[in-house]
């Protein structure tokens, strides 16, 4: 999950992007290392129309799932969605990732 501030301003319901990426790895924990690396490269800035510093930073996973990619590449991205998420939703997302995922997580 990404989310957008814009002039170091956060919204009470800012715009954020889900993204399903496909990432190839041979545990949970390397695919939960590989997705955050993959996140943080993908956080940037922007001047908007308006002359506002537009930023997207990566809020955190919710979950990771087993698949099977197409072909060899990682980062392969399944989908992506722009929404409007409650700061409740996202300080879930931004806590401090352990050495586990959820019981429900799996890779």
């Amino acid at each position: 999950m990404f989310r957008s501030d814009v002039n170091d301003v956060t919204s009470l319901r800012p715009l954020c992007e889900e993204r399903i990426v496909l990432f190839r790895a041979t545990s949970k924990m390397a695919a939960q290392t590989v997705a955050l690396e993959y996140g943080t490269n993908e956080a940037h800035s922007y001047q908007n129309g308006r002359g506002e510093l537009v930023q997207w930073r990566l809020v955190g996973i919710d979950k990771l799932e087993e698949l099977m990619p197409p072909d060899e590449r990682d980062g392969w991205e399944v989908a992506s969605r722009y929404v409007r998420r409650s700061q409740h939703i996202l300080r879930a997302l931004n806590r401090p990732l352990s050495g586990s995922l959820r019981q429900s997580d799996s890779v």
